[in-house]
């Protein structure tokens, strides 16, 4: 138990806090948010010549605290409205649709709300003034310029529109892989531990935390919340399916306090702050059965005071001793 948590909080912490484009192109990809394209097959199985590996992107800020930005994920444009909060809270929707994603062109329809297509124009600069990098072993060539054509997009019952012809953005390739000078040699059992080995926040005492997850067919809600040394963090997850276009929202707050289990571990209670609402209440029955009730909810771009808590959610308590 106390293993699969330890797990799911790694996970959810890399996902709030991913690194930029280039890291996120070149490194270990994230669910919806940053995934790079399969390798391309022909129909009879044989690969194909691999394509180049690339990463296009623009932002908009739109008002009202929220700014949306389009970035592609193989032959998928992913349509992505946030919303910050204080210091490192935030909320998240991604809108992934299928069209074209090319480094000099983006097309796609996100359903009824919205359609994108705009052309890429770069800046008139030499090859030597491309921003050049190393990320995870790959060499990446950085080009900015701005998009232009047509963009509009109107969220859930109105929570944000955007209507635009041009927008500044970028597009990085991978454009080959990088030359190690000091290969490390590689590190054996006895060796003494890395200092990332040694500040890892789940090598010694696991955290105190619940997580709940509900499935609806290929609907997903979760929420998870765990704490260490009197600080708590909180997140929040909606995975689903309109037609041909998938959404994900996103939810993250922290707080500094502990979150509490009675000495039974039968119970806990949760009060996350802003932009979650509420309050969840765990219960473990003696026959072995739990409930995930109260009237927690959370405030995603475009969904409104969201449930998160109620019937049909399996729960998993970590309560350290």
């Amino acid at each position: 138990m106390k293993g699969r948590l330890a797990v799911i909080c790694c996970a959810a912490v890399t996902v709030a806090l991913s690194a930029g484009p280039a890291s996120a192109l070149a490194t270990a990809p994230t669910p919806l948010f940053r995934v790079l394209p399969p390798v391309l097959r022909t129909q009879v199985g044989n690969p194909l010549p691999p394509a180049p590996l690339f990463r296009s992107r623009f932002g908009l800020e739109v008002g009202g605290g929220y700014r949306v930005s389009v970035t592609t994920s193989g032959s998928a444009l992913i349509l992505i409205v946030k919303h910050d909060g204080h210091e490192h809270d935030f909320t998240e929707s991604a809108y992934l649709a299928r069209g074209v994603a090319t480094p000099n062109r983006l097309q796609a329809t996100f359903g009824r709300l919205g359609k994108l297509s705009m052309r890429f124009a770069p800046r008139a600069e030499g090859e030597h003034e491309r921003r050049r990098r190393c990320r995870g072993g790959l060499r990446l060539a950085q080009r900015r310029g701005t998009f232009l054509g047509s963009f509009r997009f109107r969220g859930e019952d109105g929570y944000v529109t955007v209507r635009a012809h041009r927008a500044v953005g970028s597009t990085l390739r991978v454009i080959g892989r990088c030359h190690r000078r000091h290969p490390h040699l590689l590190r054996t059992d006895s060796s003494p531990p890395t200092r990332g080995e040694a500040a890892s926040p789940f090598a010694a005492r696991p955290p105190t935390g619940v997580i709940a997850i509900k499935r609806e067919g290929v609907q997903l809600t979760a929420f998870l919340a765990f704490s260490r040394h009197r600080r708590a963090s909180f997140f929040a997850l909606r995975e689903e399916t309109r037609g041909h276009l998938a959404i994900a929202r996103i939810a993250v707050a922290r707080k500094r306090t502990d979150l509490h289990v009675n000495e039974a571990a039968t119970a806990m209670r949760v009060r996350p702050p802003a932009p979650f609402r509420g309050t969840g209440l765990y219960r473990a029955a003696p026959d072995g059965s739990t409930t995930w009730t109260g009237g927690l909810a959370v405030n995603f771009p475009g969904a409104p005071r969201f449930p998160l808590a109620g019937t049909g959610f399996e729960t998993l308590l970590e309560a350290p001793f």
